[in-house]
């Protein structure tokens, strides 16, 4: 429950390796929308997770495993910035330019650039 901005939850964990989780906001209240989350690691110790306006734009700190995934997020930003502006030229492609031979073979040559940069 979210009350004036603020939340708690808290719980025990079983083994001692951190658990992956995803943290999912639905401002309407209607269920689970993946359009606003956060990734986060629960492990033993106090997790802050905060944000001028969403959870897409969230900072988690408080222990080593989210710490540590912040640097690997921040490290990825221009390979997700690459994957993103590589998309975008996909969509805005008519139907007959995505069936072309020479299309396909642009969009390997960027994608494998970008997993290369990876």
């Amino acid at each position: 429950m979210i009350n004036k901005g603020k939340f708690h939850f808290e719980g025990a964990l079983e083994g001692t390796d951190p658990v992956n989780a995803f943290l999912v906001l639905n401002v309407n209240g209607t269920g689970p929308n993946t359009s606003n989350y956060k990734t986060l690691y629960l492990e033993n110790g106090v997790i802050a997770v905060t944000s001028p306006d969403s959870l897409n734009n969230a900072k988690v700190e408080g222990t080593k495993t989210n710490l540590e995934n912040t640097e690997y997020e921040l490290a990825l930003k221009p390979v997700n910035a690459a994957y993103d502006s590589l998309e975008k030229i996909q969509n805005a492609a008519t139907p007959a330019q995505q069936q072309s031979d020479d299309f396909a073979k642009q969009n390997d040559k960027a994608e494998k650039a970008i997993e290369a940069q990876e």
